[in-house]
């Protein structure tokens, strides 16, 4: 495809790139369907070996029991450019689509990771010319999945959180929420300790509002606490967890 598709007319393109995507989307389908037929014929082998046997000879087949509850097939998760949720994207994406796809088809496999990634981002870095779903991983990883570049825009996500006054309790809850998105974010990394950096934590203390920075340091200065350089982050995220269910309560 890659080969002939700069010689097609400009006027006939669009066309011709809907008709594509109409053969991805019913090449999908029937891939989904292969787990019914196999089944179906999983259950006409053994009725036939059962009857062949003389185990049903004069008796009436049992049929397949009909389930009581349907469940939606699951879409495979769209990336939509976001480096932060690459890694949890591409984990996510690579789980549910072997559990779709158990045959490990190639073919199947880059059809539907080209379905799973937007349109704009597919053309910016003209994935459809790239002959293996792995070739198509490795050029996204070269351009979202820098994790040393991601836990830096990570960071500066956290730094760009306004200060927080004391008569705004919903953006006091917003701000603890995002020190513990981020945390999972970088953990997710294998980066934890980079919020666990004295210059983090300070940006963090310093957006808090005046009556939590009061009795933060009211814990920290409590010996049974035990709060020291080394646990402090660990120390700061369990007060202010505490002071997120006070607030929502």
């Amino acid at each position: 495809m890659s080969a002939w598709e700069r010689w097609i007319p400009a006027l006939l393109k669009d066309e011709l790139d809907n008709r594509i995507k109409d053969l991805r989307t019913a090449s999908n389908r029937l891939e989904h369907k292969r787990a019914e037929f196999v089944t179906a014929r999983r259950i006409a082998e053994q009725m036939q070996a059962t009857e062949v046997s003389g185990g049903w000879r004069g008796r009436a087949l049992p049929t397949p029991a009909t389930p009581i509850v349907k469940i939606k097939p699951t879409t495979l998760p769209i990336f939509n450019g976001c480096k932060r949720e690459y890694h949890r994207w591409r984990k996510d994406w690579e789980s549910l689509q072997w559990q779709g796809e158990p045959t490990g088809s190639a073919e199947v496999k880059k059809i539907q990771l080209l379905d799973s990634v937007e349109d704009k981002i597919s053309k910016d870095l003209r994935l459809s010319t790239y002959n293996t779903a792995e070739d198509i991983f490795r050029v996204m990883e070269n351009r979202y999945g820098n994790k040393s570049t991601i836990a830096i825009e990570i960071l500066e996500e956290l730094e760009k959180i306004p200060h927080v006054r004391g008569n705004q309790p919903r953006r006091v809850i917003d701000h603890i929420q995002s020190v513990e998105k981020t945390l999972a974010d970088l953990t997710e990394l294998g980066n934890s300790g980079a919020i666990k950096n004295p210059l983090v934590i300070k940006s963090i203390e310093s957006k808090l509002p005046d009556f939590i920075k009061r009795d933060w340091i009211k814990f920290m200065v409590n010996p049974a606490n035990d709060v020291t350089s080394d646990n402090h982050f660990d120390m700061l995220l369990k007060f202010l967890k505490n002071q997120e269910e006070i607030l929502e309560a």
